[in-house]
């Protein structure tokens, strides 16, 4: 499941593209794109999978705090990460479009995201990444 992000230089020929895709491809995802996005990209993707485990740790506790046995909270919150980022993907669905489609009114799951919106968590969030970004920016230079 990795993701490889990758840049060609200025002499390769659209067969060295293919190439490099198809090489990257076949233990995960690539993506090409110019290099002035690789700290966003060590942001987002190369930093990104201990910000997701932050937040499936504090799932995880919580889960715990509500009486739920440790190994059976990490599994639940686990298959539930990735269940949710299977069906985004291969749905091609917006995270948006999901939680909409889950959301019923004044149910479970909206007096939950009612918590996070008063939270303010998404600036927080785009910190986080920023953050990541502006240290990537100073490591490379």
């Amino acid at each position: 499941e990795a993701m490889s992000v990758y840049c060609p230089g200025t002499n390769v020929t659209q067969d060295d593209r293919a190439l490099v895709e198809r090489l990257l491809s076949a233990c995960g995802r690539a993506l090409e794109l110019p290099e002035d996005r690789f700290d966003a990209v060590t942001a987002l993707s190369g930093s990104g999978p201990a910000f997701l485990c932050y937040f499936l740790k504090g799932m995880i506790d919580a889960g715990v705090a509500q009486g739920l046995l440790r190994d059976h909270a990490v599994l639940l919150a686990e298959q539930t990460m990735l269940g949710t980022a299977r069906l985004l993907m291969e749905k091609g669905m917006d995270p948006e479009t999901l939680i909409r489609d889950v959301t019923s009114a004044r149910g479970t799951t909206a007096a939950g995201l009612d918590v996070l919106a008063a939270s303010d968590v998404t600036p927080v969030i785009g910190e986080t990444i920023r953050a990541a970004a502006v240290r990537s920016r100073a490591l490379s230079r």
